[in-house]
């Protein structure tokens, strides 16, 4: 017994009608996807510049902090302004909602060194401010670039995490197999 046209034809647009269904969601999900992406992407992006200004104070303190020509003032709020940044950096943490735990612990943990050796550094500016007799400027310079290393390291962390929010690609990659399947 052959099937009538009108059958075919009902079967042949329940068909496009599930493929197109299955299509937009699939294309749904992969622009979901992308947003999330360079939605954390932007986030960690926003912390890097953050932990890059820190760096940018640090430097100045130590410039400050050289032998020939000390500043202790200067040094003094250049760090303040370091530790501002790295405050910012911190409130910044509590709103981010894509990042994984592991992430967030990691970078706390960074963010924690870093805050320590600003706040010895800025313990030795005072102790030396205090003091009228020779200065040990070694020292000062020691705590300065032992915070511009960790402060470079929470900077790693949080480029690590931001190379991995950007796995946009993957998304891309989805649109366009959704776009070919959609040609097809």
């Amino acid at each position: 017994m052959r099937t009538p046209l009108r059958h075919k034809l009902m079967v042949i647009n329940a068909a496009l009608v599930v493929g197109l269904a299955v299509v937009g969601a699939v294309l749904f999900w992969g622009i979901r996807n992308l947003r999330d992406d360079v939605t954390s992407a932007a986030s960690e992006y926003a912390e890097l510049r953050l932990i890059e200004e820190a760096m940018f104070h640090t430097s100045l303190a130590t410039t400050n902090l050289d032998a020939e020509s000390l500043d202790l003032p200067g040094a003094r709020r250049h760090v303040e302004r370091a530790l501002q940044k790295l405050q910012s950096f911190s409130s910044y943490q509590d709103t981010e909602e894509a990042a994984t735990a592991e992430h967030q612990e990691q970078e706390l943990a960074e963010q924690v060194r870093a805050a320590g050796t600003l706040t010895s550094l800025l313990d030795w500016i005072s102790e030396a401010s205090a003091e009228s007799a020779a200065i040990d400027e070694a020292g000062g310079e020691a705590l300065a670039t032992a915070a511009l290393m960790a402060l470079s390291r929470l900077a790693v962390q949080t480029d690590i995490a931001a190379v991995n929010a950007s796995t946009a690609e993957l998304t891309v990659t989805t649109l366009i197999f959704v776009g070919a399947l959609a040609g097809l």
